[in-house]
Order: structure tokens, then C-alpha cells, then sequence
């Protein structure tokens, strides 16, 4: 890092924040690839009474100040409504 900004201008960091802004690269346009494939999938296979995703709510969150807990959990629920989309019988812990 202390390399890049022996070379890098504040103008030009800053340009480069506001293009990663407008058109995600790296592992946040992976998690947004991988989030509109399990909405699509989702959605399709989902109950006629049950509410459509979207991609956003397949990717993880890493909000500052969110409780861990929750995020976990929320994120946990989802994958389990997408595994039972697909056919998948979910058991919870300390279910047979």
C-alpha cells in the first residue's frame, strides 16, 4: 500500500474509489454475479404466495455497526429459502 500512494495522486485514488463506486470490480461484482444468479433461481422455483428476491438479498453485508448475529442469521435464512426452492429438505440442529 505505502507504494501505491507514493504513486498514486489524492485525485487520482479518488477517481478510482468513484469508479469502483459507479462499476464494482473484484469480489463485490463477484458477490453480485453470484446474487443475481441465486435470485433468478430463486425466483423461479419460489411459492406463488412467497415474495421475490432480489440479488442484493443473496450477498453478504459487511455494514459497519450491523450485529454479527443478525447478519449471520439473516443471510442463513436466505440460503435456507433458496435451498428449499431447489427441492432441498432443510433439518435444523436437533431435528431428526
Amino acid at each position: 500500500m505505502p507504494e501505491l500512494l507514493k504513486r498514486t495522486t489524492s485525485r487520482e485514488l479518488s477517481e478510482w474509489m468513484l469508479y469502483e463506486g459507479m462499476e464494482p470490480f473484484g469480489e463485490k461484482r463477484a458477490d453480485l454475479r453470484a446474487g443475481i444468479v441465486a435470485s433468478t433461481i430463486y425466483n423461479l422455483l419460489k411459492g406463488e404466495k412467497a415474495k421475490a428476491l432480489a440479488p442484493e438479498d443473496f450477498m453478504p453485508r459487511f455494514e459497519p455497526g450491523t450485529a454479527e448475529g443478525a447478519q449471520e442469521e439473516a443471510q442463513t435464512s436466505r440460503l435456507v429459502d433458496l435451498a428449499q426452492a431447489l427441492g432441498a429438505k432443510v433439518v435444523k440442529r436437533g431435528d431428526s
